[in-house]
């Protein structure tokens, strides 16, 4: 335990020089030339399908694409809307040149591509608007570099998305009424993970233990902190549910869950279904939840009661709700068939159960 004490330490030194370098870039960095792609399959968009991915037609055949190295809000999730307008009115319609990576598609069969309109690389804008985050995922990194700087700036400058999560940083990490290394040694121990919601070192809650959050604390060390505040997008505190009688009462029922539907999974997507079950004495208002897989797909409950005793099947497909059955409506499957993990959070975005399979 010591000797993770200091080398949490050292690392919270090395990341407050870092972010120090970082406070001297923004806002006023450069931006880095757009590149050039080396070869180009020409394709016609024919539908935008949500803020980073999107249908194309080559030689008349249509291909799903999903865009490399960047990745926006899921429907349901805070500022969808605005991400899918932006990139509809960037592509919807153009003559688009696509730039492809190391892999050519994603587990889906989706084309995996950097997008170009003209000399306007799709992908690197989403992120300078600060509509779509960077999402690296190997072997594609051929741009990442200039994605991590571009998000940096938009993040800096609170546009697009960045502006409902760039307004407070809560850098009292430890909450002791005072900013100091303590803090910045928390962020370093659980520095370049993904945070849940409410995690104290997320220091500017955006989901992630990263630089910004040390550059949250670095900034305010030896300063008297406010108390710590209750967001309003996602609380640090959970505040005790009314409307459901125990949160522990709603569980995810593996045993009545299937995720590798009979035959293909993409023309099965009803066969394919996650299910819920109340443990409790009491009906479970679930109204507002929310069922989000490893690669953050996220679905969210309607107005929906689960009865005593009673278990419900999410189903990926589309279908009219009922009592026993919801459909998610996606296009494509969602679950892994060999490895993956069910989150259900409740209308807090608090962790109520997980399963990994």
């Amino acid at each position: 335990m010591r000797r993770l004490s200091i080398f949490c330490m050292l690392l919270a030194i090395m990341l407050c020089l870092s972010s120090l370098r970082v406070l001297a870039l923004l806002p006023g960095t450069a931006v880095v030339p757009t590149p050039a792609p080396i070869y180009c399959t020409w394709a016609r968009v024919v539908s935008v399908i949500d803020g980073d991915t999107i249908e194309v037609d080559i030689a008349g055949t249509t291909y799903r694409v999903r865009y490399i190295g960047i990745n926006t809000p899921e429907a349901g999730e805070p500022c969808y809307e605005q991400s899918t307008a932006e990139n509809r009115a960037l592509v919807a319609g153009q003559v688009v040149c696509l730039e492809s990576d190391v892999s050519p598609t994603d587990r889906y069969g989706r084309l995996l591509r950097y997008v170009y309109v003209g000399d306007l690389f799709v992908n690197a804008e989403l992120v300078r608007r600060g509509y779509a985050q960077v999402m690296t995922i190997q072997p594609n990194v051929k741009y990442v570099e200039l994605f991590r700087q571009l998000e940096r700036e938009a993040r800096q400058a609170g546009r697009g998305c960045w502006s409902a999560i760039t307004v407070s940083c809560n850098a009292d990490v430890i909450r002791d009424g005072v900013v100091n290394l303590f803090d910045l040694v928390a962020v370093a121990c659980r520095y370049d993970t993904q945070a849940l919601p409410g995690t104290p070192e997320d220091a500017n809650r955006d989901g992630r233990i990263d630089l910004f959050d040390v550059v949250c604390v670095a900034r305010s060390i030896q300063t008297s902190a406010a108390p710590w505040p209750t967001p309003t997008r996602i609380p640090s505190v959970v505040p005790t549910p009314t409307v459901v009688p125990s949160i522990s009462n709603v569980r995810i029922a593996s045993w009545c869950s299937q995720f590798d539907a009979p035959g293909n999974d993409h023309n099965n997507l009803n066969g394919e279904y996650v299910c819920f079950e109340n443990r409790g004495t009491a009906p479970a208002n679930i109204t507002g939840w929310r069922v989000r897989d490893e690669y953050g797909h996220t679905y969210t409950f309607p107005t929906f009661m689960l009865a005593v005793g009673a278990h419900v099947k999410l189903r990926t497909g589309c279908g009219t709700n009922t009592a026993t059955d919801l459909y998610w409506c996606r296009t494509q499957a969602v679950w892994n068939n060999d490895h993956d993990t069910v989150y259900l959070y409740d209308s807090t975005w608090a962790l109520v159960d997980s399963y990994t399979y």
